[in-house]
């Protein structure tokens, strides 16, 4: 008989150390410098943004830690916080404001 070892392997995460934030009244620019680009977002995600950066600096972090800074942070159900965290995630790595690492040693 065949054994098979599977290893789960937890996506880690970083900020990227690239984004600059440019508040204005309602809205801001992250400027992703090393990408040359600029994306506009409301203040409040800004404000996460930078809350995020303040706590987490260049340290890796999993879905699960963005989870409980949600929900030490923001007044929303652990099952919103899932929500948003899978949301934040996507616009991250789509935005390359947010990079996947797959060791947490990378």
């Amino acid at each position: 008989i065949l054994s098979y070892h599977t290893e789960i392997v937890m996506r880690h995460y970083r900020l990227s150390q690239d984004v600059y934030v440019e508040m204005f009244a309602d809205e801001a620019i992250l400027f992703v410098a090393n990408l040359d680009v600029m994306l506009t977002v409301n203040a409040a995600a800004a404000e996460l943004f930078e809350a995020a950066r303040s706590v987490l600096a260049d340290r890796p972090f999993t879905r699960g830690e963005c989870t409980s800074f949600l929900l030490d942070t923001y007044d929303m159900t652990p099952d919103q916080a899932e929500r948003q965290t899978l949301s934040l995630l996507s616009f991250g790595l789509r935005n390359h404001i947010v990079i996947k690492k797959g060791d947490p040693c990378q």
